[in-house]
């Protein structure tokens, strides 16, 4: 990974209410700060808008994601289409995938 130590959080936000995906994503975060990582976590990046679309915020994940390392998939990513998309965009360009990789 040489010096980038940015690591992009993903998993599900959707459906979810929004503190039980915040406390996901801030988990990991830790987890990955203590382990030595950058992490990007898109809850605490993302601007949250009224009217904004999933086109939109996608489109924000994705150029947070483009300049990390790798990507940490939290346990749910299976269940989140946006997870999906930002799993295979990070396989895509060669990053290293973390978390629940199965």
């Amino acid at each position: 990974m040489k010096d980038n130590k940015k690591i992009y959080i993903s998993g599900k936000i959707t459906g979810l209410a929004h503190e039980t995906a915040y406390a996901n994503f801030e988990l990991a975060e830790k987890v990955l700060e203590s382990l030595g990582y950058e992490p990007i976590n898109p809850m605490k990046k993302v601007s949250e808008q009224e009217g904004k679309t999933y086109k939109e915020y996608m489109l924000e994940d994705i150029e947070l994601l483009w300049d990390c390392a790798g990507i940490f998939m939290l346990d749910n990513w299976k269940d989140s289409r946006g997870a999906r998309i930002e799993r295979f965009i990070a396989e895509e360009l060669g990053l290293e995938v973390m978390g629940a990789i199965t």
